[in-house]
């Protein structure tokens, strides 16, 4: 299973296009729920993890998916 990231957009504030390639470079897939305003990333490896707490961008473990 992988683990889920969760980023919301409430409390954060990032353009995608910022993210975009890091995201596609570090991690299985990401999407977008706009029903809940977060972007959803799939089995995100560690420097992704740490690249966005480096850039202040708040986000959720939830857990395998």
């Amino acid at each position: 299973m992988d683990m889920k990231v969760e980023i919301g957009w409430a409390e954060n504030n990032f353009l995608l296009r910022d993210i975009d390639e890091l995201v596609s470079m570090h991690a299985k897939e990401a999407y977008i729920d706009g029903d809940k305003g977060i972007l959803i990333i799939i089995d995100p490896d560690e420097f992704l993890l740490e690249e966005l707490e480096n850039r202040g961008i708040k986000f959720k473990k939830v857990g395998e998916g």
